[in-house]
């Protein structure tokens, strides 16, 4: 164990003897640059206490979960005022009917999100939030933002996290002395006129409830803490959000640091008159996430396409989509007949690479070899596409590499493989490989027959006229009028240039997908020049780019 992770363990352990919400051991004072408006948080090696072990809590409160720090953070000393909103977000008629000096609300998440990226832009920062497109209701509060992923490595304005939010409220947490029902007279009140908590931060309870940046997801008993704790690691079945600290509408007995939702569900595009939000400034450099499992995850895939966007792609709800996941090395998977993008990663998947759904959904091919590398040692593998990788079987041919699933006309079901996907550039040692297929049914493989010379596996078509192959050039093997790739003549396209990933569509076009290095063709098709791997680039059944 390495010294500062045995530091941060004896802190956690130490914690964990007392009640208290978390941990305010006094240090050496951080040298940090002082930002109007913000305080900065030194949290560094410090732990909080999220949710509660309270029997009367709410289900989603529970049970109460350590988190650590690695990382120190800004927050806002008070929540975002009208004001302040309406001087960044310009693209919308903000009115501030109370003042400027009071809290922004009816104000949806993603408005909060568009507002953080503003505040970023405006102090030449990266922006933390990205999306694909925007759509605002007839008020014009954000009711989406499409494609938005939150990137934690980003030193940029955000929202704070439920963890981050939990430990300043922290220090010196008394709902008595913020806005609630017993003082603010039915209304909100001005930022930073209720008195401030032991670090400078206002308004941590009252006022107005407080959007934070995590998914909500369930808490589980970590053993012994959660390292920067991000929430959920996508929106869960229900999308909901966490909202945190009571408003001017609670009685100071109900605002409990560790509630975490509203009355009713709060989702991405609720908004209230008691519900806005405070910013957060600050990198999280080993964020952590739960799913809704408890499954304890480093590492998380953020799908920039919904549902929708892929039933207009690909005409249905019931899709899947499955990839290798780089930093776990393991297969992953999205089912977007579930409703829900919630990404599952298949357990005991090593040296998994170019992953292939079954015609019937229900299984994935992949190999431990990977195309450009000469991998005579690689073996194809069979398992059902669910998270336990259930029924796994392998087929028991020595060099077979890339399966790529096919149904023939007399209804079988094959897995169409090469004996090694090296380097195809050279004629001698391209013709020494070959393409294979081998029956799949009921679970098994059946006896591997060779189809032709040449390891062609970037598809072979319906028809068995076209096959191709890119791993370093692009080759398609073309069958004669009235013939069977059998008897197919060998061709280069793309002229000769470095190409690879070739994939044959299979939607009968004969058309065919692939990257390339950024060569002189690809350039002066495009009309300008780009990088390797930069552009997708199709050819039709000619070779022709289209």
């Amino acid at each position: 164990m390495r010294y500062f992770e045995f530091l941060l363990l004896i802190v956690a352990l130490l914690n964990a003897c007392s009640d208290d919400s978390g941990s305010h051991a006094t240090e050496n004072p951080v040298e940090h640059e002082d930002i109007e408006g913000f305080v900065f948080v030194n949290a560094h090696g410090n732990s909080a206490y999220l949710g509660t072990n309270a029997s009367n809590a709410r289900q989603n409160e529970k049970p109460q979960m350590s988190v650590l720090f690695s990382y120190d953070f800004y927050i806002g000393e008070h929540e975002v005022s009208c004001g302040e909103y309406k001087a960044l977000r310009k693209d919308v008629n903000v009115q501030c009917e109370n003042g400027d000096n009071r809290p922004v609300t009816n104000v949806t998440f993603y408005d909060a999100v568009l507002y953080a990226n503003a505040k970023s832009k405006q102090n030449l920062l990266d922006t933390v939030y990205t999306y694909t497109s925007a759509s605002f209701d007839a008020s014009g509060s954000c009711d989406n933002l499409k494609g938005l992923v939150f990137h934690e490595n980003v030193n940029g304005y955000r929202l704070p996290t439920e963890a981050e939010w939990v430990y300043v409220a922290s220090h010196d947490w008394n709902p008595e002395k913020g806005w609630n029902s017993n003082n603010s007279g039915s209304n909100t009140h001005d930022v930073a006129t209720s008195p401030a908590n032991g670090i400078g931060v206002y308004d941590m309870a009252g006022n107005v409830l407080e959007w934070v940046n995590d998914w909500l997801t369930p808490f589980i008993t970590a053993s012994p803490y959660i390292m920067d704790f991000v929430g959920g690691a996508d929106e869960g079945s229900l999308g909901e959000r966490v909202v945190k600290g009571g408003s001017y509408r609670n009685e100071p007995s109900v605002i409990d640091m560790y509630s975490r939702g509203d009355v009713y569900t709060v989702v991405s595009s609720t908004k209230g008159d008691y519900l806005g939000f405070r910013l957060a400034l600050g990198a999280i450099p080993k964020p952590t996430w739960l799913d809704e499992c408890g499954a304890v995850k480093e590492s998380i895939v953020k799908s920039q396409v919904d549902v929708y966007e892929m039933k207009h792609v690909v005409g249905t709800f019931e899709s899947k989509l499955v990839f290798r996941n780089d930093f776990l090395g393991n297969l992953s998977f999205i089912d977007f007949g579930s409703g829900v993008v919630s990404v599952v990663d298949i357990k005991g998947t090593q040296k998994a690479y170019h992953p292939d759904i079954s015609p019937d959904g229900k299984r994935v091919a992949y190999c431990s070899g990977i195309e450009g590398n000469k991998s005579d040692a690689s073996s194809i593998y069979v398992r059902d596409l669910n998270a336990e990788g259930s029924n796994l079987v392998e087929l028991d041919v020595k060099g077979a590499a890339i399966p790529r699933w096919r149904v023939l006309d007399n209804g079988d079901t094959v897995i169409v493989y090469v004996t090694n996907p090296g380097n195809n550039k050279d004629d001698a040692a391209f013709k020494s490989t070959s393409t294979w297929q081998v029956k799949f049914a009921n679970g098994k493989f059946g006896k591997p027959e060779k189809l032709f010379d040449g390891a062609y596996h970037g598809g072979v078509n319906a028809s068995n006229t076209l096959a191709v192959t890119g791993a370093r050039i692009l080759r398609a093997r073309i069958a004669p009028k009235g013939k069977t790739l059998a008897n197919g003549i060998d061709t280069v396209w793309y002229g000769g240039e470095q190409a690879c990933n070739a994939s044959l569509a299979n939607d009968g076009s004969d058309r065919t997908l692939f990257l390339d290095f950024g060569g002189k063709t690809g350039a002066k098709f495009v009309g300008q020049s780009y990088r390797t791997h930069e552009r997708l680039l199709v050819v039709d059944a000619k070779g022709n780019l289209i």
